[in-house]
C-alpha cells in the first residue's frame, strides 16, 4: 500500500488535479481509488476525516487530503446489491452478506454494505458493526442525529438481539431443547450469552439460537470456543470446525423501541443456512 498526503498549489485547485500530480497515477486507478473511498480529506484541516468521491471538489490550501493505493483491494469487486427488510426516513434495517465487511477502511469502502446502501442515494451513517464473516441484519441511519439516537441504544444495550449458529466439537452433553447461559469474563468485563440448542444436525453438529446479553468483541464466537463447541466455519476460533463454505453464524432478530414511534420494533432474518420450514 502507497499512502499519498497532499494540499493544493492554489486555492481552487480541484480535487483531481491534486491526485494526478502527486500520485501521477493513471486516470482509471485515479478513478477507482475515489470512487472506491480510499480517498479522505479534512478540510480546512479540521474536524473529522470524511471520504471524498468527487474529482471536481475545489480545495482550499488549508485542506488536507490523504489517499491509500492498494491495487489489490481496488481489484476487489464492488458489492452493490444489498437487501433492505424495512426503512423510514431515520433508519434503515439492511442485510449483510457472510463475506462482506460493515464499513470499510482507509484503503477503500466498496466491499461494504454501507457502500451498496449510499449507492441507492441515501446518505449512510453506521450505527453498529456485524463481523466480515458473519450474515444478517443491520441497522443503518440516514443522519447523524438518527446515528446518535440509534448508537444510544446499542450502547446502552436496549437492542435485543437473537442470532442462529450452526456449531461442532465436543456436544455430546447438549441435548436438543437444553438451554443455558454462559458467563465467562471476556477481556476481563462481565459477558453473558444464552442459549438454546435447536436441532442435532448431521456431522455432529447443533442449530443453536444464541442471545448476547453484553456486547464484548466476538462474544458469541469466543463463548462457544470456551466449550470446545466452535461455530462452523469459524476461521479464528474454535478447533476441528474449519470448513469451505463460510462461517455459520448470522445476526436474525433485532428488537428495540423506535425512538421516534416509542414502539417497540422486531426486525427478521432467515438465515442462509437454515432450512426454510
Amino acid at each position: 500500500m502507497k499512502i499519498y498526503n497532499l494540499q493544493a498549489k492554489v486555492t481552487g485547485e480541484r480535487l483531481g488535479e491534486s491526485l494526478t500530480r502527486v500520485t501521477k497515477l493513471p486516470g482509471d486507478e485515479l478513478a477507482k481509488l475515489l470512487e472506491y473511498g480510499a480517498v479522505q480529506a479534512r478540510f480546512r484541516g479540521k474536524g473529522a476525516w470524511e471520504r471524498v468521491r468527487d474529482p471536481r471538489i475545489k480545495l482550499d490550501v488549508t485542506d488536507e487530503v490523504k489517499a491509500m493505493y492498494d491495487p489489490r483491494i481496488l481489484s476487489i469487486p464492488a458489492f452493490t446489491e444489498a437487501q433492505c427488510i424495512a426503512q423510514n426516513k431515520e433508519y434503515g434495517v439492511w442485510v449483510k452478506p457472510a463475506g462482506v465487511m460493515a464499513q470499510g477502511t482507509d484503503a477503500g469502502d466498496h466491499c461494504t454494505l454501507i457502500y451498496a446502501v449510499e449507492k441507492t442515494g441515501k446518505k449512510v451513517f453506521p450505527v453498529h458493526r456485524l463481523d466480515r464473516e458473519t450474515e444478517g441484519l443491520m441497522v443503518v441511519a440516514y443522519s447523524s442525529s438518527a446515528a446518535a439516537e440509534l448508537s444510544r441504544l446499542f450502547q446502552d444495550q436496549a437492542v435485543r438481539k437473537t442470532y442462529m449458529a450452526i456449531v461442532a466439537g465436543e456436544i455430546s452433553y447438549l441435548g436438543v431443547g437444553t438451554e443455558g447461559a454462559f458467563t465467562d469474563p471476556l477481556d476481563g468485563k462481565k459477558a453473558e450469552t444464552r442459549y438454546r440448542v435447536l436441532e442435532l444436525l448431521p456431522g455432529d453438529r447443533l442449530l443453536v439460537e444464541l442471545k448476547p446479553l453484553t456486547g464484548r468483541l466476538h462474544q458469541i464466537r469466543r463463548h462457544l470456543e470456551f466449550i470446545d463447541c466452535g461455530v462452523w466455519g469459524d476461521p479464528k476460533y474454535g478447533k476441528r470446525n474449519k470448513n469451505r463454505e463460510g462461517m455459520k453464524l448470522a445476526a436474525t432478530v433485532l428488537s428495540f423501541v423506535d425512538p421516534w414511534i416509542e414502539e417497540e420494533v422486531t426486525f427478521r432474518y432467515q438465515a442462509s443456512f437454515v432450512p426454510k420450514v
